[in-house]
């Protein structure tokens, strides 16, 4: 799976990608910093502010850290494939005196190698700079151990499984968009279904949905982990848990990772079965394979049919119940529109250059 011309293609093939990966890891120890500097400012004049109550840290708000390094991650698997079947290249790389297996595990070896050296860099510097504040008495080196975890967990399972959609999309735009799509269609549909139901439920019986009343509450946890990505984007959420509010510990926190393993494990096997069989002459078309586009319809016209009917079925006033009607025919709209959009770009094919 390592190869020294394998390696170096996979290189030149995605350079710009991999040092703006490394950029987007070391944005990490750059927000903690202004962070702590914050947090110490409000520390050492917390006395002087009028202050009763003895100083509690919140760990803030990391949100587009999770995010630079989840799309960063996606852009690194898009440009080690899907670039290869835009610019014409592919068939040159599957033309090289290598196993197509090896071909492949090769690209996974090359940004495993960097999403763990680029996150432990990453988390290293970040530790100095914990360890330099005042604040290391509030939060201990361990909740960046924590991150360092989740963060390589996640990123992982996200760089597989983009590799794995990279032998369905032909293109680079469709492997990144259907690699983003994928990966939080578990709790952006959960959410469309449910916001279906509560529109249902109180246009019929001019009640609000309530899902406690149900028992269903739990779902949003499992769609919330499906959508792995999202523990990433939420990170501080456990390290304020397990180490500022104690009411979690490192072990019950950390069986959120098994979802993201699981999709490495089965992206890996799906990688090595269509690898042998990797079609390239739908290149730059939206997918390699003809037959998994009437699939890819139906979900398109599903997914915005409850989107249009999100849109268009709320009610314009607090008191007043949503209009099905207007929930239906918005639906029916936004999902037309789709469904023709994509059939209208099913049959493009977007290449450049030749190499």
């Amino acid at each position: 799976m390592f190869n020294k011309a394998l390696w170096l293609r996979n290189y030149k093939q995605s350079k710009f990608v991999v040092w703006g990966l490394w950029l987007v890891c070391l944005y990490f120890p750059y927000k903690l910093n202004d962070f702590l500097k914050i947090e110490e400012n409000s520390l050492l004049n917390w006395d002087e502010w009028g202050n009763s109550d003895p100083y509690t840290l919140y760990f803030g708000n990391f949100l587009e850290v999770g995010l630079f390094q989840v799309l960063a991650t996606i852009l690194l698997a898009t440009a080690l494939i899907g670039l290869e079947r835009t610019n014409q290249s592919l068939d040159f790389t599957l033309a090289l005196p290598y196993k197509r297996s090896d071909i492949f595990f090769s690209k996974w070896i090359f940004g495993l190698f960097h999403l763990t050296l680029a996150v432990a860099v990453s988390v290293i510097i970040s530790m100095f700079v914990l360890g330099n504040s005042v604040l290391n008495e509030y939060l201990p080196l361990a909740a960046l151990g924590y991150y360092f975890l989740i963060a390589l967990a996640t990123l992982i399972g996200v760089f597989t499984f983009s590799l794995f959609i990279g032998l369905i999309g032909a293109s680079f735009v469709s492997q990144f968009i259907f690699s983003y799509i994928f990966l939080f269609l578990p709790y952006g549909l959960y959410n469309l279904v449910m916001q279906g139901i509560s529109t249902h439920y109180r246009a019929i019986t001019g009640d609000y949905f309530i899902k406690e009343k149900y028992g269903i509450q739990g779902f949003d946890v499992y769609a919330e982990n499906l959508s792995f990505p999202l523990l990433l984007l939420d990170f501080e959420h456990g390290i304020n848990e397990i180490f500022v509010w104690k009411q979690a510990t490192f072990l019950s926190e950390l069986s959120v990772i098994i979802i993201p393993i699981l999709v490495t494990i089965l992206s890996l096997y799906l990688i090595k079965r269509l690898s042998t069989r990797i079609k390239s002459e739908n290149n730059g078309k939206i997918l390699a394979y003809e037959n998994l586009l009437p699939y890819l319809k139906v979900g398109v016209f599903i997914c915005f049919y409850l989107f249009g009917g999100m849109v268009f079925g709320q009610s314009n006033r607090y008191d007043e119940p949503p209009n099905l009607l207007s929930y239906h025919l918005g639906g029916l709209g936004f999902s037309i529109i789709a469904y023709f959009i994509l059939t209208k770009i099913a049959g493009m094919r977007m290449q450049f250059g030749k190499k």
